[in-house]
């Protein structure tokens, strides 16, 4: 796979003294479309993962069981059998999944469907733009889920400068950390996008939608 982890290319970068402003930069080239992917993995926008027709084959049943279910997706390892018992393979599927912007990966385990991953936001920034915290429980209910998908997701959302954590409520975050990051922004300022940089091979891991 022709990806590389987020977080390292952060970390790579970060004589540049500014973790911001480099995520604010991969967030524009994603933007821009000069790179694809998500939170987790960028990659090349020329990128094209090849899979065998089979593995293809699985990954869209795997993308219309996230759709079918959107709150309470599978889980990866449901589907290890149907990729003859092969992990790795599974997870470059995902991987092609998320690079092709068909789903959004919450953490190892849990992954859900763009569609769903931008409802959410949408639910819960429109909730949370009230001005009073939610609970874990209150986002369960707002996305009729189970605690045991809530609580991941709730820290996604925090991970991604979306909500901000204050004991048992979350509130939302700044205007100014929202903007640019899936929420619901203001009037943004355009910059110009720099030259799409080269992407270079990775098989690393690490863990937000733009």
């Amino acid at each position: 796979m022709t990806s590389l982890d987020r977080q390292k290319i952060v970390a790579q970068l970060g004589y540049l003294g500014d973790v911001e402003l480099i995520q604010t930069l991969i967030d524009r080239l994603l933007a821009a479309h000069a790179l694809v992917g998500d939170a987790h993995r960028v990659a090349h926008a020329e990128f094209r993962p090849k899979l065998s027709a089979n593995q293809r084959k699985l990954k869209d049943r795997i993308v219309a069981a996230h759709q079918a279910s959107p709150f309470q997706p599978p889980e990866p390892k449901e589907f290890i059998p149907l990729a003859g018992g092969n992990a790795h393979a599974l997870k470059d599927i995902y991987e092609v999944a998320v690079a092709e912007g068909l789903l959004v990966r919450i953490n190892d385990q849990l992954y859900l469907a763009a569609e769903a991953e931008a409802e959410m936001r949408r639910r819960i920034l429109a909730r949370l733009q009230q001005g009073t915290g939610i609970t874990v429980a209150e986002v369960r209910d707002l996305l009729g889920t189970t605690r045991k998908y809530a609580v991941p997701l709730c820290e996604y959302l925090d991970r991604c400068g979306l909500t901000r954590r204050d004991g048992d409520l979350r509130y939302l975050a700044s205007p100014a950390e929202v903007e640019g990051k899936g929420g619901i922004p203001s009037t943004p300022t355009i910059l110009p996008v720099p030259p799409t940089p080269r992407a270079v091979s990775s098989r690393e891991d690490s863990d937000c939608a733009s």
